[in-house]
């Protein structure tokens, strides 16, 4: 048995190895696929190391390994690298190692976001969940200014950065261009940059935000309010060297305005002698995910609703659901199939339009963003469960905070999982619809409804 279970890797590797792999799925920095990868990735094999998933369900299995047995032999081109600061969305190398999620930062890969001391070189680090508003930079994120200036030699981690210099008499101001103009700036967490003064004193520099209303709006609807710098910089001063501003978003918003669709940027009046430098201007998301409902499609399928959008590869991992009903938490109510917590069988998305806020944006509608969990061992008519959630990330890489949520199964509740697939016909054609249970990816039950009552079920 020993002379067959070892003449069985290299036979497969002569099978393969005439063949050119226009997958790269090289995991050991050699531009082939071959014995070492396949050694790399079954010593991994019951753990989470991101560089031998292959298959980006956050966890390393035989599906991975056997991946790599059909993607044997030498590439065609080498596996191109990972864009630096952002997420993975498919299989790239990030330093020496390979990886199809995460992200891959300057100082190599993180399962979740770039941090900001990771972010260096001439122009603004965008990473996950951050939207630019100003950096200055030639070809960057173009910025119009007013009684204000943009030069070299004074930026705060690039060359250019922007000037001015107070008066009691103008106001300087940014006018943001998209992608940041007229967006809804209330989905980030903190308005965010670097401001410096050459001045011993730098006065009371203040900060406001603006938009655009028509003259019917009620008054003072087009303005925030009013900021002063240092209630939120570093060191609670304005000095000669750079120091990092983080305010809350939720500080600018009033009664009249939520800070959807800022336009721009204001500095008040004031007379100082010297000049006040800013630089690298944008908005962050650091706002976890949160759960809003959880609720039973169907008597194996629970359905999970988050506040946010997310990264779908961190949901696929089923050790992040558990789901339990024992007879401690609910009495008579307890299912006892679920007396011992449960991980699905399968995870499924599903990312559903709902509708555009008024003014918003075409690029910024309003979703649903649910997740669908199915069980194997059917649910029971009148008995409650506990689901926990944890591991989830959002497209920013925050990591939701892990929640139990209590939910009964009630057989009698209509849900609105059904799609059709057209509400007219041709004249002269059969009269069939296609009506069906529908659960995002983990797909659903169809139904074909004959013109005369007839009906074919297709599980």
């Amino acid at each position: 048995m020993l002379s067959r279970k070892y003449f069985l890797v290299p036979a497969l590797l002569i099978l393969f190895s005439s063949f050119a792999n226009s997958i790269c799925l090289d995991l050991t920095n050699d531009n082939k696929v071959n014995l070492h990868d396949l050694v790399y990735a079954a010593k991994r094999i019951g753990t989470t190391d991101a560089s031998a998933d292959i298959d980006g369900d956050l966890s390393v299995t035989t599906t991975d390994v056997i991946s790599l047995f059909g993607n044997l032999g030498i590439c065609q081109s080498p596996l191109a690298s990972c864009s630096s600061g952002s997420m993975i969305s498919a299989m790239c190398r990030c330093s020496t190692k390979s990886y199809s999620y995460g992200y891959c930062c300057q100082a190599g890969y993180s399962a979740t976001q770039c941090t900001a001391s990771a972010c260096t070189g001439d122009s603004l680090c965008t990473g996950p969940g951050f939207l630019p508003v100003y950096d200055g930079e030639p070809g960057s994120y173009s910025t119009n200014l007013e009684k204000a200036y943009t030069f070299p030699g004074v930026g705060f981690n690039g060359s250019y950065g922007m000037t001015f210099s107070p008066d009691g008499y103008h106001t300087p101001t940014i006018f943001a261009m998209p992608p940041a103009a007229n967006s809804d700036w209330s989905k980030y967490t903190i308005l965010e940059f670097y401001i410096r003064a050459t001045a011993a004193n730098a006065g009371n520099t203040n900060i406001w935000l603006t938009r655009y209303v028509p003259p019917s709006a009620p008054a003072g609807s087009d303005i925030s309010n009013v900021i002063s710098i240092t209630d939120y910089i570093d060191g609670g001063a304005i000095t000669g060297a750079f120091k990092k501003v983080s305010i809350p978003i939720s500080a600018f918003s009033t009664g009249l305005w939520n800070i959807s669709g800022t336009n721009k940027i204001f500095f008040n009046k004031q007379a100082i002698d010297g000049n006040i430098f800013i630089d690298n201007i944008g908005l962050r998301d650091t706002t976890p995910p949160t759960i809003g409902t959880v609720e039973f499609e169907s008597d194996r399928i629970a359905k999970v609703t988050l506040d946010t959008s997310y990264n779908v590869q961190s949901t696929r991992a089923r050790a992040n659901y558990w789901l339990s009903s024992s007879s401690a938490d609910f009495g008579s109510a307890a299912d006892p199939n679920y007396e011992s917590a449960k991980t699905p069988k399968d995870t499924g998305a599903h990312i559903k339009y709902q509708y555009h806020i008024n003014g918003a944006p075409v690029s910024d509608p309003t979703n649903s963003y649910e997740l669908l969990l199915l069980f194997d061992t059917p649910f029971e008519d009148g008995k409650s469960y506990k689901l926990n959630v944890n591991g989830i990330l959002d497209l920013p890489g925050n990591v939701i905070t892990p929640s139990e949520t209590t939910v009964a199964y009630n057989e009698s509740r209509i849900t609105p999982n059904i799609k059709i697939n057209q509400e007219g016909y041709v004249l002269d054609q059969p009269k069939i619809g296609y009506v069906g249970g529908y659960y995002g990816d983990l797909g659903g039950g169809v139904w074909a409804v004959g013109s005369g009552g007839s009906i074919f079920y297709n599980d």
